[in-house]
């Protein structure tokens, strides 16, 4: 398995510190206002890397992913506005009573998504102990420095600052990304605790004076806290400079060694070729896209895209996802629904050159657009033989619970049993079965106008017939989104 890995900008063979366990910090988000489908497109693309880890490598995975609710500045600079402090001086309420409303929609939107909840989920203000212990350290081996109340990394203590990001210390001039500040020894030092004005409310004391901690020491205390080394680091594209980069100054300065294996990133979503996010004001909120689309089909489009690259969100393109995943319903409801008594040998060796290709692709740094194209080959080249059902009991199984074991990954197929396939009209198999064999009968009498009137009932049920010259009847199903 390989993974393509920002830090040295190549493809590597993926091992992990333990051969059965990956460690997985993601970088979550800051809770000053509603998920928006930007943090599903992030979500998703870890949830689906972890569940390639867990379902088709047999790892166990310890997902960490925090909640930062302080220290995370407007405009991802070092001085201003905390987001949730001013968020909680619009709405004239605490800043933990934003930060709980926040939370709660995060889940929320999450679960909808079928996103699996991490293993931790720990918040930056739980751990402020840990932050000025770690910033203490760092004071004393000499990689920070104090000025009347902020605390600073210097980043010409570490040569291999810029390591992850291409932004060396001789590239950061002054004002280029972070502001002036004449209190600093470098323009490209940030910081790791700030002095707290008399009426920010979110403040601790520390031998440094009341004051909360800087964005991206949060992440370094929390992570080597909870998983210490770290297989994968993953967050979206945007925070590989300053985060990351900061990230790695921080923890390597605090244990003396590499501490990341391997750094991945999501791409952007962008609507109308604009990154979405909340402060651009541009953002779809996740309750807003589940009015109008389904889970399953917003999961689709998002992992019908690699998650390292940028998409871009657009009617058309979720339309193509919704087509394209019916497809693949169909496919399931007619496979269910048709089986036959002959084993199909040839659909059995497709089965098997599909699954190899299938699993080759996310073995091949997690590539589940062409994962996917070859799904649609296997489609593509089965099709007939599932109309016609020409398969029995042993070809339908295998083919079954090699979809159940991707949906475990990709949440999006209608794999129900029961095949009450359109729950919100409550088709089932046995009902269209009954009234194909009705019609079949009526015709059989010629009763066209009565037959015509089964055809109208099953077309309003999403059902499409196919009358073969043998004088059979085929029919598939439309499923909805």
């Amino acid at each position: 398995m390989q993974v393509f890995n920002t830090l040295t900008r190549e493809k590597e063979n993926f091992q992990p510190y333990d051969p059965n366990i990956v460690t997985m910090y993601v970088c979550g988000v800051t809770v000053y206002g509603p998920v928006h489908l930007g943090h599903a497109r992030t979500a998703i693309a870890y949830d689906m890397i972890r569940g390639v880890l867990e379902v088709f490598k047999g790892y166990k995975v310890i997902h960490v992913q925090n909640i930062t609710d302080v220290g995370h500045i407007v405009g991802d600079v070092d001085t201003g506005e905390d987001k949730i402090q001013r968020k909680a001086n619009l709405e004239q309420k605490h800043p933990m009573a934003i930060v709980d409303e926040y939370i709660q929609n995060m889940w929320s939107g999450y679960d909808a998504l079928k996103i699996a909840r991490p293993t931790i989920a720990p918040r930056a203000t739980g751990h402020i102990i840990e932050i000025i212990d770690a910033i203490k350290e760092l004071i004393a081996k000499g990689f920070a420095y104090e000025v009347e109340g902020d605390v600073y990394f210097d980043v010409l203590t570490r040569e291999s600052y810029g390591i992850l990001s291409g932004n060396a210390v001789d590239m950061l001039a002054a004002g280029a990304r972070i502001e002036v500040n004449g209190r600093k020894r470098n323009p490209g030092d940030f910081a790791l605790w700030k002095k707290a004005e008399p009426n920010h409310i979110m403040q601790w004391s520390s031998p440094w004076g009341k004051g909360y901690p800087g964005w991206h020491i949060e992440c370094s205390v929390m992570s080597l806290k909870y998983l210490g080394k770290i297989d994968i680091h993953g967050g979206a594209v945007e925070l590989c400079f300053p985060h990351h980069e900061n990230e790695i100054a921080q923890s390597e300065a605090l244990v003396g060694e590499r501490v990341v294996q391997y750094w991945l990133h999501s791409g952007v979503l962008q609507i109308n070729g604009q990154k979405m996010a909340k402060s651009l004001g541009n953002y779809i909120t996740i309750e807003e896209a589940l009015k109008k689309h389904s889970a399953e089909s917003l999961r689709f489009f998002i992992l019908s895209n690699h998650y390292s690259a940028m998409v871009n969100m657009s009617d058309d393109s979720l339309a193509s996802a919704k087509a394209a995943l019916k497809r693949i319903n169909n496919y399931l409801f007619n496979l269910h629904s048709r089986t036959g008594k002959v084993f199909n040998q040839l659909l059995h060796i497709r089965l098997h050159e599909w699954i190899s290709c299938f699993e080759a692709e996310l073995e091949n740094d997690f590539d589940t657009p062409n994962a996917i194209a070859h799904l649609f080959n296997f489609l593509r080249d089965t099709n007939h033989e599932i109309i016609r059902g020409n398969y029995n009991e042993v070809n339908f199984r295998e083919i079954w619970e090699y979809f159940s074991k991707i949906n475990q990954v990709f949440k999006c197929f209608d794999m129900r049993q029961d095949l009450n396939v359109q729950a919100d009209k409550g088709v089932q198999a046995s009902s269209i079965e009954a009234l194909v064999l009705k019609r079949a009968e009526l015709r059989k009498n010629k009763s066209w106008a009565e037959a015509d009137a089964v055809k109208n009932e099953l077309s309003q049920m999403g059902v499409t017939l196919f009358d073969n010259r043998d004088g059979s009847t085929t029919y598939k199903l439309a499923c909805t989104d």
